[in-house]
Parts: structure tokens; sequence; C-alpha cells
């Protein structure tokens, strides 16, 4: 009887019962055919569910892996029984059986990759897997977001995430969760209709999750790697965040996180009071954190069916979204910089200067936000800002200015400006925020090195120089290489993307793979309109471009080798 039952529930009997239910579940909603689909997977959770409780007293290195595979279990029967209600409530009520074939396979679909993956990978392979990742701090960013981002996709796809099930679609779920993950913006649905409030709630988690997340990320690379930290994996650390040993990497992880909940706490309170165009008390409440959160976050995301064009006119609201904006753009190390700055000279009187890093971010990002705010304020005065007064035109030049560098909030109607202005914000996009920030693209102190390498190439110097300082050549390098790898994501990005959007401008195509790359957010209308194609190119370009600059700088500032010879120096001719 025993070794029946081993049987039964072995792993090589419950993968003949996935195949053989994957090949019934698609001939839905067939009765018989479902109720068996449904019974081999309750067979095949209960035969799980027995290994794992056999498994977990045996090994004690295994038991945290062992709790996971419990937990993705309980997460797979959860989307089994899903599918069963579902099932039931089409044939208990007169609805339309076609109206939730969709969900339940999609709810199915999960289910059996879920169990698939239990049932083929044992806990010492999942302990060889996590070697791998720990080993590779560029695999474990990777890893940690389209973890995030399937998982968020999976929420977003429950019933109690969706206001209507017979609309769900699992590709803009997936499309929402990666552009929630990687603090991006673009959306394929309405948020505010489409998702209930806990779908709302979830979309808020992925932000805070993606925008802290790469900070977190990089200031605990030393703890995943463990004891085998070396040298150029502390100066990696160091250059990503500020941080200048080791020692420091705890404080200043709980330092992001107490700083960015007090910051969003505040911005949520001004907002509050801010707005009140909102007559019901909970929703202003939700929509004040859900903006302060997207704001510092540099998500851009807005519950809003048009953004915040109807706060055009509310300058206490935009102006917080500004602030909160160009705070979490910054950066932390500047942030904390800033506030030492702030304390040492006003509080305690004594001196202090900036770093070197403060002053390259503050001096480009101040250059870009006075410079875009006048290229607007020139380039739409008399279109899309034409309905306004002197100060509104202003402050809405401005703040259209900020929120292209990865914000993706809008107060005007992108559909309706010049396409002069469109190339301009293009270019805001592509620089994007600071490093260690929650922002994306290249980054401010990747543009401010190629300027002044510019600068010192028209000056014919042979030292690349700023603030009486001289920026390494390795800087340089990273500069170059960040720059020229971004390119050619965003190139091929947008010629795959202009080969399966034939119907839409070459400028709406290009727009939106800057936007996508930036972790921006902003469209000239065409995101709900892509195809299942398009849409997978978008959340590529945006997975791509969230985790790119930390990834190409940890890859760039692995040990250098140096061979036992030199080959001799040649001339090229350049330019």
């Amino acid at each position: 009887m025993i070794n029946i039952l081993s049987f039964l529930i072995s792993p090589s009997t419950r993968i003949f019962l996935i195949i053989i239910s994957m090949v019934l579940f698609p001939i839905l909603p067939l009765n018989i055919p479902f109720f068996v689909v449904f019974l081999m997977g309750i067979f095949i959770v209960t035969g799980i569910a027995l290994e794992l409780i056999r498994e977990f007293g045996l090994i004690e290195q295994s038991k945290k892996f062992t709790v996971f595979r419990i937990v993705v279990l309980v997460f797979s029967s959860i989307f089994l029984f899903q599918a069963f209600t579902l099932f039931l409530k089409i044939n208990l009520s007169p609805l339309e059986p076609q109206l939730f074939q969709s969900a339940i396979r999609t709810y199915l679909t999960y289910f059996y990759l879920l169990i698939t993956f239990i049932s083929l990978t044992q806990s010492s392979q999942l302990i060889k897997i996590f070697n791998v990742i720990k080993s590779s701090p560029a695999l474990a960013t990777v890893v940690s977001f389209s973890t995030v981002i399937i998982i968020g996709a999976m929420l977003l796809t429950l019933p109690i995430s969706i206001v209507a099930i017979e609309k769900m679609s699992f590709i803009d779920s997936l499309f929402i969760s990666a552009s929630a993950t990687c603090v991006t913006g673009l959306s394929t649905v309405d948020i505010g209709s489409y998702y209930t409030r806990f779908g709302q709630l979830i979309i808020l988690l992925l932000i805070q999750i993606g925008g802290i997340g790469i900070i977190t990320l990089a200031l605990s690379l030393p703890i995943i790697i463990g004891s085998q930290t070396t040298f150029t994996q502390t100066m990696t650390i160091r250059d990503l965040t500020g941080v200048r040993t080791i020692r420091e990497v705890l404080g200043v992880a709980k330092a992001v996180v107490v700083s960015t909940f007090i910051i969003e706490a505040i911005g949520a309170l001004i907002l509050f009071f801010a707005d009140d165009s909102i007559e019901s008390l909970s929703l202003r409440i939700f929509s004040a954190v859900f903006h302060s959160i997207s704001a510092f976050c540099n998500a851009g995301f807005s519950i809003f069916p048009n953004n915040l064009e109807g706060y055009a006119e509310n300058y206490v609201y935009i102006t917080t979204v500004m602030f909160l904006v160009v705070l979490g753009g910054l950066g932390f190390p500047v942030t904390n910089n800033l506030f030492h700055f702030l304390r040492e000279r006003l509080i305690l009187r004594r001196k202090y200067n900036f770093s070197f890093h403060t002053k390259i971010v503050l001096t480009t990002s101040a250059m870009l936000i006075i410079g875009g705010s006048v290229l607007f304020s020139l380039l739409e005065w008399n279109n899309s800002l034409a309905s306004y007064d002197f100060g509104t035109k202003l402050i809405n030049s401005v703040f259209m200015s900020i929120t292209p560098r990865t914000a993706g909030f809008n107060t005007v109607q992108l559909t309706g400006i010049n396409y002069s202005t469109t190339l301009i914000i293009m270019v805001l996009m592509f620089i994007g925020a600071s490093p260690s920030s929650t922002g994306g693209g290249i980054k401010t102190t990747t543009f401010a090195t190629m300027l002044y390498s510019l600068r010192a190439l028209i000056r014919n110097k042979e030292y690349v120089e700023a603030f009486r300082r001289t920026i390494p050549i390795n800087s340089i390098y990273k500069a170059l290489n960040v720059a020229f790898i971004s390119f050619i994501i965003v190139f091929v990005s947008t010629f795959f993307l202009s080969l399966t959007e034939r119907d839409k401008d070459f400028i709406e195509i290009i727009f939106e793979v800057f936007s996508a790359f930036g972790t921006v957010g902003l469209s000239l209308g065409i995101t709900p309109q892509l195809s299942f194609t398009g849409k997978i190119i978008i959340i590529f370009t945006m997975l791509v471009g969230r985790i790119g600059p930390l990834t190409v700088a940890i890859v760039f500032s692995k040990k250098k080798y140096s061979g036992s010879y030199k080959y001799p120096e040649d001339h090229i001719i350049i330019g």
C-alpha cells in the first residue's frame, strides 16, 4: 500500500497528470473534462504537499527552500480554486461562458506553471540555483525584478483585483505589473476604472518595491555576496550608493527606507489638503497617498483618466508633485549629502561641503530643469499652454521639464504638442534621473561626464576636469559605454516595434520606446492600442531600462585583466 501511494505521488506521476490536464483544459467549458482536470489538480497538490511534509524534516539546510516551495504550492492552489469557482459561477448562473473562459484558462495556466516548477525542482536544486544567483549581482538584479513582475501580474489577474473579471487580460496585467515595478507609468488600461481598490494597492506596492528596491538591492549586494566580498565589489557598491565601507550598508539601507517613507508621508499630507476637488474622504486620502508614492518613486501612475491634466491650475498640488519627483530623482547619496549639509550649516553652524558627485548631479539637474522649462515655454506658449494665464504657463512649463526625466506625469495633453517639443521631451527622457535614485535613463552623471569630455576635447585638454577635480578615465569609459548600450537598446526596440505596429506613426513609436527605456510613462496615446507583440517589446524595454545602468556599472566594475604584454599603439583617424 505504501509503495502504491509513493508511486502515485511521485514526480514522474505528477508530470504525467500535468501533461494530461494541460491537454484537457483547452477544451473548456465542457463539464466532464473540467471536473477531471480539477480532480487531477487536487491529486497533484495533495501529492506535492505530502512530499514537502516528508522533506521538511530531512535536511536542516533545505528547510527555508522547502518553505518557499510550500508558499508556491499555496499560491498555485489559489489559482486552481479561482478557476473552479468561476466554472461553478458559469454553470449555476445565466452567464455567457465565453466571458469567463479567458480568466479560467489564465488561472489554470498559472496553476500548471507553478506546479511544474515545484515538481521539477527539489530543495537541493534550489540551493544550487540560489548560489549561482548569489555569485552574480547582475543576475540577482534581473531575477529579482523579473520575479516581482510575474508575481505582480498574477495578483493583478485575481477577481479581487479587477472590476470586471470578464475583461481580464493577462498581457495587460503583465504590462501594468512591469510598468509599476520598473516605475515607468505606461498603461494599457485606465487603472482607476479597470482595477479595484485592492488592485490599485497591488500596483502601489509594486511601485514602492520598484522605486526603492533598486537602491536597497545595490546596498544589499555585500550581504547577498556574503563573506567573499572583494575589494572591487566593495568599490562598486561605493560608486553606486555613496557607501564608503561595508559596515555602513545596513545603516544606510535603513536610512533609505525610513527617509523614503517620511518624504512620502509629508508629500501625501500636503497633497491631501491641496486637493479639494474630491468629495469622498477615503478616496481623497487614497489619492494623496497614491500620487505621493508614485511621484517620489518617479512612476508617473495616476488613478485619474487624464493623469494630472485637471490639476494644471492647482499650484500647490503640482508644486508638491514636482518636489517629490526631484527628491526621488536626485538619488540617495545626493539627498543624504543635502541633509548633512543643512544640518551642519543651519543647525550646528559648521562648515560642510558637497561631495564631487553631489555637485555634478545638482548642477546638471538644475541645467536640465531650467533649460527644459525655457524651451517648453517658448515652444508651447501659444499652443498647449495657450488657454492658461501667465503664472500657470510658467509653472506648467517647469512641471513639464521635470516630469519627462522619468516621472511621467503630465498636466498638458501631449497629443497636441509640437514635434519640436516632442524631440526635447525625448532627450530629457533619455537622460533621465541620477544614479541610485528611483528614476531611469542613462543618468545625469553620464550626460555630464560626456559634456565635460567634449569640453576638454574642444579646449584641447589632456584631462577631463570639473569643479577643480579630474574625472577618472574609468568613469569616462563607463559613461560612454552606458550611453552607447542605451542607444543600441532604443534602436533595437524601435526597429522591432515599427515592424509590429505598422499602423502607428513613427514619431509615436519612437516616443513610446524612449519613454519605456527611460522608465518615464509619457505617451502620445498609442499604449492601449499596442499589439500583443508590441506590449512584450515595451515590457522588455522597460525592464532593461530599469536594471540597465546598475547592471552595466557592476559588469564594468569587475576585476581588470592585465596581460603580461601590451601591443604597440597605432594611429587611427577620428571624426
